[in-house]
């Protein structure tokens, strides 16, 4: 791996960046923080704070409207229990979750269960770092369902305009086994659908560097729920956005099984396999240098069973496109307080250089010629001309360190690099890093 110091960079930006800054920072920690649940600290919140998680098991929480990055803080293994909801988000506003474990809880279905869900927001959102698991499925309590069968998505993005995830494990919930004879010798006779990795209606996403894993479908008397999509895209409405998916080096893991059937009887029949990609109405996915696994079906007594599912499902208009490339990746800490060394690790095609790419701000634009999404908004500074990557491809540069100015507890910085030759050039996902004060 080729390594390049570039001492003062850090120091310039946060010195650049910090001009006029005025967000604040609410700790949330268990029992005698600042503030000892996130709902508290959010609500106190005003737009351009953050909100940094110390410790402790908590609740979903909402963000109605506001701009407040909330993010779990190194070294921390606080979780959340219950939906994290963003909605209503300006336009021209921005806010990131970062670090973020979060399960859906409480049968709630394939909507309120999902682990965190965007909704109808005009501003930017960058979901970083995350490890989100939807809610599973009701399951059977004499010969009835207690909640909904079905499983809610990891991730659920409907109707917004710029939504950027990367370097994220999202697993939808799988829906429970509803066939028990010792309970309930002919019901329930439909089983619950597994959750969705990634599930967008009518809304534009880049997703970069992460794994989607779909769950799979429950059981039941007479007919088994389908397993989940890793990715599934729906454009529902012709007056409403339409939805634009780039997704770049993730594992589209569909290989969630359909619920079975178990007794022989008429009608009968298996709930269908996940598929890696599933896009119904006018919108379009890009994939580049991805790797898509697709399920089976369940089983039945009457047949079939294990069938596999398709890879890819593209009906009503809408379209998946391969990108033929190589895709770039960028790894760098997502928290930073002062006079901690700043490390970026490219890995790309071999002898490229590496730009480097600086705003404040978070916009989404598709370039064709850079394989990729500029996920930053403009003015930007840059780009900076870090080096280039080894013969393998590899390349780490250090940045150096950075002290704010005093006053100043928080300093958000997006930055992105371009993996690029005399003839092409790769966008890498974008990162949104938290500078702190070090007393934090």
């Amino acid at each position: 791996m080729k390594t390049r110091r570039v001492p003062a960079l850090f120091a310039f930006l946060a010195l650049s960046f910090a001009q006029g800054a005025s967000a604040g920072v609410l700790e949330v920690a268990v029992p005698d923080g600042p503030y000892t649940t996130i709902q508290s600290a959010v609500d106190a919140a005003s737009d351009g704070d953050f909100v940094l998680i110390k410790n402790g098991t908590h609740a979903g929480f909402t963000l109605d409207g506001k701009a407040v990055s909330v993010a779990i803080d190194i070294g921390s293994t606080s979780t959340i229990q219950g939906s994290v909801v963003v909605k209503n988000l300006p336009a021209g506003k921005s806010l990131a979750l970062t670090r973020l474990r979060v399960t859906g809880t409480g049968f709630n279905g394939p909507v309120i269960g999902s682990a965190v869900r965007l909704e109808d927001c005009a501003g930017s959102v960058r979901v970083e770092g995350c490890i989100l698991n939807g809610a599973n499925g009701a399951s059977l309590t004499g010969c009835s369902v207690v909640g909904d069968a079905s499983a809610g998505a990891a991730l659920r993005i409907v109707r917004c305009a710029d939504v950027g995830v990367g370097i994220s494990t999202l697993r939808g919930g799988f829906a429970n086994n509803l066939y028990e004879p010792s309970q309930c010798a002919t019901g329930p006779t439909q089983g619950g659908s597994g959750g969705c990795g990634v599930q967008i209606e009518d809304a534009n996403v880049a997703l970069y560097d992460c794994t989607l894993i779909a769950g799979d479908g429950g059981s039941s008397y007479l007919l088994g729920g389908a397993g989940g999509d890793a990715l599934r895209v729906v454009d529902t409405s012709p007056s409403s956005m339409a939805s634009g998916v780039f997704v770049s080096h993730c594992v589209l893991d569909g290989t969630s099984t359909g619920g079975s059937a178990w007794p022989a009887v008429s009608g009968a029949a298996p709930g269908t396999g996940g598929s890696a990609i599933a896009v119904k109405g006018v919108c379009a996915v890009r994939t580049l240098d991805c790797s898509l696994l697709a399920g089976v079906s369940g089983c039945s007594s009457l047949g079939p069973c294990l069938v596999p599912a398709a890879l890819v499902v593209a009906v009503d208009g809408g379209s998946v496109e391969d990108i033929v490339g190589v895709a770039s990746v960028m790894a760098t800490q997502r928290i930073l307080r002062e006079r901690q060394p700043v490390v970026l690790t490219i890995v790309g095609a071999p002898q490229q250089s590496v730009l480097l790419l600086l705003s404040s701000s978070m916009n989404q634009a598709f370039s064709g010629p850079l394989h990729g999404v500029l996920l930053l908004g403009s003015p930007f500074l840059g780009p900076f001309v870090l080096g280039s990557t080894s013969g393998s491809g590899n390349a780490e540069f250090h940045l150096g360190s950075f002290d704010l100015p005093v006053g100043i507890d928080y300093v958000p910085i997006q930055i992105q690099a371009l993996v690029a030759s005399a003839t092409q050039g790769t966008l890498t996902g974008s990162a949104n890093i938290a500078l702190l004060k070090a007393t934090l």
